[in-house]
């Protein structure tokens, strides 16, 4: 069982007990945990060769100088994937720390 399964039944069973968590809440939590193993493994593909190296000889990976890229991102698309992790994961993170937040002085209120 990975640290996210691990960690996201902890949160559910811990806020199951203090608040009611809705269906709709349990589909974001799995998306916002999906997203950052999608992510690496779509880096994972992209960039086999580096990827096969830091496993099986990782002194050359940390052996290499930093580079820049020869060819950067263009400005609109670092700009669209600023945007996307903006909309699809801050978001949801910062509302639910709301929600978290607003039942905590609830509670003790």
């Amino acid at each position: 069982m990975s640290c996210t399964k691990i960690t996201g039944y902890a949160d559910i069973r811990y806020a199951h007990a203090r608040r009611d968590i809705s269906p709709a809440e349990q589909r974001i939590h799995d998306y916002m945990t999906a997203i950052p193993v999608t992510a690496l493994f779509l880096v994972v593909i992209l960039h086999w060769p580096a990827a096969r190296n830091m496993v099986l000889d990782p002194a050359s990976i940390l052996a290499a100088p930093l580079r820049l890229k020869s060819q950067p991102l263009p400005v609109p698309q670092v700009l669209g994937i600023f945007a996307g992790v903006f909309l699809f994961s801050l978001i949801p993170y910062l509302e639910e720390l709301y929600r978290g937040v607003r039942a905590t002085r609830t509670k003790s209120g």
